[in-house]
């Protein structure tokens, strides 16, 4: 099972999430050396769409979240809310969750 986290984006995104971008992708890095992060990234159009981020475990995506630099600095970002969902691997079955 993994679990999907996903973040909306605000409307002014683009311009304020570039001088977070180091720290937000040292955490990247962090989490993808412990083997719990398994893919990471935007959807085509960024200010419109969201990003997401896969996971191995529930824990490792709220871990995760927690000590983001986008969400601590949240209001400098453009970041809305994130969310994550579990993928069951099944047709029809989804959880979903704020955080």
């Amino acid at each position: 099972m993994k679990y999907v986290l996903f973040y909306e984006s605000a409307y002014d995104v683009l311009s304020k999430a570039p001088p977070h971008l180091p720290a937000h992708g040292a955490r990247i890095d962090e989490f993808a050396r412990r083997g719990v992060l398994e893919m990471v990234g935007t959807f085509a159009d960024p200010q419109k769409d969201r990003s997401m981020s896969i996971f191995t475990t529930r824990e490792a995506a709220e871990e995760f979240v927690a000590g983001d630099p986008f969400i601590i600095k949240r209001r400098d970002t453009g970041l809305g809310d994130p969310r994550v969902e579990r993928d069951a691997h099944r047709p029809g079955v989804s959880h979903r969750s704020r955080i």
